[in-house]
């Protein structure tokens, strides 16, 4: 089996890079700008006038802080996207219900679903990267629901999670990240999302279900007028779009059909 990849991992990638790349070029525009600014008693002010944009009283570091928390808020709310259309494409692929239950993190409902054994096996560092994930979600609801007791478990799950966060540093080779709560910056933006990109293909690989359930999962009603080279031509596009399989794979199923 190969390149078997879901709708939703897919599209939560392209989501990603234009996040990153975005977070970047946000990042290095407040840092040139930070350092280019004239000297006044508020520079930011005297710079957004002359694009007609009115603020008042903001710093640099301000701009880069806000921005980088907003970005991890936006990174968890991508995979709980992902995570939505995820359980959709289980249900599909294997004609059961996901088992969902109620104050179960995100992560420990994979588990239960895809193989405890299975989802630690997925990565070297598995266990560990959902430990970070798990803190970097307890962070973004502090910020996106502010309460003294979400704050408090942001910084609860920072202190717990050190095993997992000096493991994942040290597998990316980064001592810039993950960071406490009050100090998170791009880097564990970056952090994050590399996180997210190297951990969920490795779900789409457990959910692969095998070729006899994809030739059962390709329409059979389908492309009935076209001729049969046509008709060949798109069901392997079919399998290639949406299940991301490569060409000879996919033209391997749909030749088991004759």
């Amino acid at each position: 089996m190969s390149n078997f990849s879901t709708h939703c991992f897919r599209d939560f990638k392209r989501f990603i890079g234009e996040l990153t790349a975005n977070a970047a070029g946000t990042y290095v525009a407040a840092c040139f700008t930070g350092q280019s600014l004239a000297q006044s008693d508020d520079p930011w002010r005297d710079l957004a006038k002359t694009y007609d944009i009115k603020v008042d009283g903001i710093e640099t570091k301000q701009v880069l802080k806000s921005s980088s928390r907003l970005n991890m808020v936006s990174i968890y709310s991508g995979f709980d996207l992902y995570l939505t259309s995820f359980r959709k494409e289980y249900t599909n692929i294997f004609d059961k219900d996901w088992i969902k239950e109620d104050k179960v993190s995100p992560f420990e409902e994979i588990r239960k679903n895809l193989g405890r054994k299975q989802v630690k096996a997925a990565h070297e560092v598995a266990d560990e990267m959902i430990g970070v994930i798990e803190y970097y979600r307890l962070f973004r609801n502090s910020v996106a629901h502010p309460s003294d007791k979400n704050k408090k478990a942001a910084n609860e799950a920072f202190k717990t999670s050190l095993n997992s966060r000096e493991r994942v540093a040290d597998y990316y080779g980064m001592q810039s990240a993950p960071n406490s709560p009050e100090a998170i910056n791009f880097h564990d933006v970056k952090l994050f999302s590399r996180i997210l990109l190297d951990l969920l293909p490795q779900f789409d690989e457990i959910v692969d279900p095998g070729d006899e359930r994809l030739l059962e999962l390709l329409p059979r009603d389908r492309w009935l007028l076209l001729n049969d080279e046509r008709k060949e031509n798109a069901r392997i596009g079919y399998l290639v779009n949406t299940y991301g399989l490569d060409r000879n794979r996919a033209s391997k199923i749909v030749g088991s059909l004759a």
